[in-house]
């Protein structure tokens, strides 16, 4: 019976068609219950076959899924940033997101009591004190620590903002144009390398 199931199977991957498979065979002297249990057979591995191939699929496009949510979402990605840029604000009121910015446009200490929950990381921005960075939000302390990084243009604190480490890195390589620091930007490394050559 292998034999047969073989033979089916190779003829059948020569493209010849089931019914022209089935005359050879009966011709050949095979009786008709053993060439059905045969095509039944290669039928059954055949949709076993496409089974496993199905579940490797669904299973290779949730990991896949998985990897662009994770760098979607961890910021590995990098993008243009300038010193102004504020990562970590906290959407408030209108009036006080106006007040941050004129902070920081001014440098006024001042006007950060006037911006509610973002009082700490306009301070630390203005200040340069990233110790300041531990009383915002858990989220947001990679992101002030980042800030306050660009705003003192001290690259040194790039090392503590953890999740954007390697986005810190990339801006000031790109600012200095500094190869040796797009080793540190992880996966963007190649895209900083271009930049600074281009």
């Amino acid at each position: 019976m292998g034999n047969l199931i073989d033979y089916i199977q190779k003829q059948l991957w020569k493209g010849r068609k089931r019914e022209d498979i089935e005359e050879s065979l009966l011709g050949s002297g095979y009786k008709k219950d053993a060439i059905g249990y045969a095509f039944q057979h290669l039928d059954k591995k055949h949709l076993e076959k496409h089974a496993n191939i199905k579940f490797i699929l669904i299973v290779l496009t949730i990991l896949g899924v998985i990897i662009v949510a994770y760098f979607a979402y961890s910021n590995v990605f990098p993008r243009e940033m300038i010193p102004e840029e504020i990562l970590a604000l906290r959407v408030t009121s209108a009036n006080e997101i106006e007040n941050y910015k004129q902070a920081l446009n001014t440098n006024d200490v001042s006007l950060c009591e006037q911006t509610g929950e973002n009082k700490n990381l306009c301070l630390a921005i203005i200040t340069k004190d990233i110790s300041k960075c531990d009383s915002v939000s858990i989220k947001s302390i990679d992101a002030c620590i980042f800030d306050v990084a660009v705003k003192s243009e001290n690259m040194d604190y790039c090392e503590q903002a953890n999740r954007l480490k390697g986005n810190c890195y990339f801006y000031f390589a790109t600012l200095t144009g500094d190869k040796t620091l797009c080793e540190k930007t992880g996966f963007a490394k190649n895209r900083c390398v271009e930049i600074i050559e281009s």
